[in-house]
């Protein structure tokens, strides 16, 4: 995925958070986003299932509600991020930095997270099994 074609699924995605006419959620299954720079970007509710996000910046996003199911996330950056409510089963969190990230009621069921930095993480109400 290009990034000008993430620049226009992102303020699709935006506008469908708003309400906004021409609003779509972003379906981002199975993208290739690798080192992408996504930080501070609101993706709440987005589909990112099985999305490869291997060292992505996603520092301070927010991804509430979304579908992270079966992406890979390794070692990206996920400081501070809102993560509350969304789907992480079966992802790819190794060495993920998740420090001060707010993960109340995530799925992480079967989610890799050997060697995450989890300092700070709050995961009440977290499925880790």
């Amino acid at each position: 995925m290009t990034k000008e074609d993430l620049t226009v699924v992102l303020a699709a995605h935006l506008k469908w958070l708003r309400c906004e006419d021409g609003g779509v959620r972003a379906k981002l299954s199975g993208a290739n986003l690798t080192k992408v720079k996504l930080a501070g970007a609101d993706l709440t509710g987005a589909n990112l299932s099985v999305a490869n996000l291997t060292r992505a910046d996603l520092t301070k996003v927010k991804l509430a509600g979304a579908n992270l199911s079966g992406a890979n996330l390794t070692r990206a950056d996920l400081t501070g991020a809102n993560l509350s409510g969304a789907n992480l089963s079966g992802a790819n969190l190794s060495g993920a930095n998740l420090s001060g990230a707010n993960l109340l009621v995530v799925d992480l069921t079967k989610a890799d997270l050997t060697k995450a930095n989890l300092l700070g993480a709050d995961l009440l109400g977290a499925d880790l099994l």
